[in-house]
């Protein structure tokens, strides 16, 4: 069909034109560039930043370093503490008679106490005990062997000491003290480190043998305690008295 060519449907040639150019053009328009992207529009990843550890101060690394050794120490000396071999305890007076003077005052003090069978009770070495050759500590350490007897041996013992206690008693208090800074000695034994002899001129007591009596201080454990008395040394040889305990700690 050419340009004079008749209309079709109403439509001429200028309607044509007009159409084909508007097609033209829309098809030649450049297509418009997508807007750029914000920042704000971008979502970070939900990731944990890991903050890196900051090294100690010098003081701080010092500090801590004397905190950690005292700690070690400290559980060093109580491990220390309980493999330490504890020193036997016979008479349970303990530091008190730790030495011969030390029991020789601990006896003293005991007998101007307010309960001196309480106090005295702890001095002795009941095993051993010989009074004028009555050896009663056979007795009381074979009554010791048998639980049975425990009570019995226990009123035997506060029996004898109550009337010894009575007995010494009897002499005035400052006689006593008198006594007791000018009349006692004690002396080593030869050969023996386990026992001692104490002499004592003691005040007047009645029916008290000898003006000067004969004590022996036995080491039992690390306590010195009583052993033998002897009213009337003059007429008993000291002879070989029992073994103690050489070693202190040690029985």
């Amino acid at each position: 069909m050419g340009p004079d060519m008749s209309p079709i449907c109403g439509w001429t040639s200028a309607n044509v034109a007009v159409v084909t150019l508007l097609l033209m053009t829309a098809c030649n328009k450049p297509t418009a560039a997508p807007a750029p992207t914000t920042t704000a529009q971008i979502k970070a990843p939900n990731v944990a930043v890991k903050t890196p550890p900051r090294a100690p101060t010098p003081d701080v690394a010092k500090n801590t370093g004397k905190r950690a050794a005292t700690a070690a120490a400290k559980e060093a000396a109580l491990y220390n503490q309980r493999r330490k071999r504890k020193p036997t305890v016979i008479g349970g007076c303990d530091e008190r008679c730790g030495t011969p003077q030390k029991a020789a005052s601990a006896l003293f003090d005991g007998l101007q106490s307010k309960t001196p069978g309480e106090t005295l009770r702890h001095l002795f070495d009941w095993s051993l005990l010989d009074l004028d050759g009555d050896k009663r500590g056979d007795r009381w350490s074979d009554m010791w062997g048998d639980r049975r007897k425990h009570g019995e041996r226990n009123e035997e013992i506060q029996t004898w000491l109550d009337g010894w206690i009575a007995t010494l008693r009897q002499a005035k208090p400052e006689a006593l003290l008198r006594s007791r800074a000018s009349g006692v000695q004690i002396k080593s034994i030869p050969k023996r480190t386990d026992v001692v002899e104490m002499r004592w001129r003691h005040p007047t007591i009645p029916d008290g043998g000898e003006r000067e009596w004969r004590i022996l201080w036995t080491l039992r454990g690390y306590e010195w305690l009583i052993s033998r008395i002897d009213r009337q040394p003059s007429k008993r040889p000291l002879g070989t008295p029992p073994l103690g305990s050489v070693r202190k700690g040690h029985l």
